[in-house]
């Protein structure tokens, strides 16, 4: 990602949109840091840093400059004063207000862009972009530039905290297609297990995660059990959420479950995300996707004050929230206890007799 460090005056910006969402997703910001947002320099400017991606052009993959009318300003046009539609994927402090990532663009006057610094890597995506977004206009006319960067490699922002050691490990071992849309796929480096450890370990590290990640208190009986007292039923009423066409298979492979359309619209598959995301990060992604990749199309399914339909799952929309991750957490136990053996297996005519006895 890239970070834009500014100078700016007390009225650069309107004040930000209100975050109404859930408590958890709330992005705050220290007293120390509130107020530091607020002290102005030699120049009697406020100063600040903003840490995403502006928004790019189709056409070359270059950020867009908008006039104060919020038209895009023609390339060869280097006269009228511009502005950039930054998209936050970190929060940003600027004179005492904080603004939250993947909610609201923020509109940076040019001129107060004091220093640029471009993230590491993500070479070829950029590159690309413009002629993965050309094919899928061909295919979709309505398609979204920024919905783009679903079908090229994801950024690896926060991957310590999104993705538990032990999957990320096999991954860089033996990578297999997680998301069916995206046109290039993870290369097989043929690193030892011990270099492929060092990988995961930095991830982690770098986000202040756990390491290795064992297992999460979601995932015991006592747990479940607990919970299954207070809502019976309860991952059972929460696969009907998944199962219904209006959430989660519309997009979703599930198990067995291939919803029909192109793969461009095809989601993860669901039958695997036990083995692979973190508790933390599923919970914050089914809750609100954009505030964790700005680009994604997957909608907020389950709004903080819109639960879905009771018929489906009786609850509010946290209780409904908590259910669908505890399914997804324990999917392949919960799986298992619906498939029988006994029916399958056939006694031997010994043994039958002695039981009907």
């Amino acid at each position: 990602m890239d970070t834009w460090k500014l100078a700016l005056p007390e009225d650069a910006f309107s004040d930000p949109a209100g975050q109404n969402d859930y408590h958890f997703l709330i992005s705050h910001a220290t007293d120390k840091q509130l107020a530091e947002s607020k002290v102005v320099n030699s120049r009697g400017l406020l100063t600040a840093q903003i840490c995403g991606m502006p928004m790019m052009s189709e056409e070359n993959g270059q950020p867009i400059r908008y006039d104060e009318d919020g038209v895009p300003i023609e390339a060869d046009d280097t006269t009228t004063p511009g502005r950039y539609a930054f998209v936050l994927w970190d929060k940003a402090v600027i004179n005492g207000q904080v603004w939250p990532p993947g909610m609201q663009n923020l509109l940076v006057p040019e001129g107060v862009v004091e220093n640029k610094f471009a993230g590491d890597g993500g070479y070829l995506p950029r590159l690309i972009m413009p002629s993965v977004f050309a094919q899928e206009k061909t295919l979709n006319p309505n398609a979204k530039a920024e919905e783009t960067w679903a079908y090229l490699p994801p950024p690896l922002v926060h991957e310590g905290s999104k993705v538990q050691s032990n999957w990320l490990h096999s991954f860089l071992l033996d990578p297999y297609p997680i998301r069916p849309a995206v046109l290039l796929r993870m290369p097989k480096f043929n690193m030892s297990s011990d270099e492929a450890t060092k990988l995961v370990n930095y991830f982690a590290a770098v986000d202040g995660a756990d390491f290795p990640y064992n297992f999460d208190p979601r995932t015991t009986e006592s747990h479940l059990e607990a919970a299954e007292y207070k809502h019976p039923n309860r991952l059972g009423d929460a696969l009907k959420i998944i199962a219904d066409n209006n959430y989660c298979v519309k997009c979703h492979l599930v198990g067995d479950y291939n919803p029909p359309g192109s793969d461009r619209v095809k989601g993860p598959q669901l039958a695997r995300v036990y083995s692979r995301l973190r508790p933390e990060f599923l919970r914050d992604w089914i809750a609100n996707p954009k505030r964790l990749l700005p680009y994604t199309a997957m909608p907020v399914n389950i709004p903080h004050d819109k639960p879905v339909s009771q018929e489906l799952y009786k609850g509010d929309s946290v209780q409904q929230l908590d259910a669908l991750v505890d399914l997804l957490l324990n999917y392949d136990r919960f799986m298992e206890s619906k498939t029988s053996i006994k029916p399958l297996v056939k006694q031997p005519p010994a043994a039958a007799s002695a039981a009907a006895e």
